[in-house]
């Protein structure tokens, strides 16, 4: 297999992207990934999860900054483009160009390997901030893909974990419903978040212990209040796009995997 693929911007795991397409066979060059600008863009083009971060693309390794209507300007015509979460508005405007998206973030495969890597990860985050699992109650809000792969692993390490659902059960998990997370605060030492809006608001959070720990996963607009969080003195560990943190080169062979089955 061979073909000629244009990676631009991304973290650490579109470097993995580009290496697993290279030692397929692919010419693979890069824009906005932290080296030289490269001289074409070639019609296949793959671009980061999330594309963009308020308004630019997504491309932590430069400091240059790309706007929406320039990536729209450096997009061939005709070209076929791979992206995770892609804004419906932006497929609107490149349908101009006949462009043809494929959002490989829906794919059911990479959300649940991707699921995992999160949930590796958040261990990891605790080390490296110096909280134990031991040392008290931690309450896990949400139960989606990434809540019970991050449940999991918390109580098979030792944790004392509760969850907090719309749902009527969360596996082998205590469990609370989220009408009775108020009641349900007073003694907990973590607190994970997964869910993606405000469940701990100022009135939530005014309930914790000031030495609670709390670990946002979410994407925005996020679940904790975090202004109100830090009012009240208790501290927010942000921890966004964990499996491109922790675990670029497997994270990035994942995406790879799911693109190329689509270029087969």
């Amino acid at each position: 297999m061979s073909g000629k693929i244009t990676v631009i911007g991304g973290d650490r795991r579109f470097l993995s992207v580009k290496a697993f397409f290279e030692k397929k066979g692919f010419t693979v060059n890069t824009a906005f990934s932290g080296d030289e600008k490269c001289d074409a863009v070639y019609n296949t083009v793959i671009l980061p999860v999330p594309v963009f971060r308020n308004a630019f693309l997504n491309a932590p390794l430069t400091e240059e900054k790309v706007s929406e209507n320039e990536l729209y300007e450096i997009l061939p015509e005709n070209s076929e483009v791979f992206g995770g979460m892609i804004s419906e508005q932006f497929i609107r405007k490149c349908k101009e160009k006949n462009i043809r998206f494929t959002d490989y973030y829906k794919d059911e495969t990479l959300l649940n390997e991707n699921a995992v890597l999160t949930a590796k990860a958040v261990p990891l985050i605790l080390e490296e901030n110096s909280i134990s699992l031991k040392d008290g109650k931690i309450l896990f809000l949400g139960y989606g893909r990434c809540g019970r792969a991050i449940a999991d692993i918390l109580s098979s390490a030792g944790g004392n974990v509760t969850v907090v659902t719309s749902k009527s059960s969360a596996g082998s998990h205590s469990f609370i419903h989220f009408e009775n997370l108020s009641e349900n605060l007073s003694d907990v030492s973590i607190v994970v978040n997964t869910v993606p809006s405000t469940v701990l608001s100022e009135n939530e959070l005014a309930k914790l212990k000031r030495d609670t720990v709390l670990i946002e996963i979410a994407s925005p607009p996020y679940g904790i209040d975090f202004d109100s969080a830090k009012r009240l003195g208790i501290n927010v560990i942000k921890a966004p796009s964990l499996p491109g943190r922790y675990f670029p080169v497997e994270a990035g062979e994942v995406i790879a995997k799911t693109i190329i089955k689509e270029l087969n």
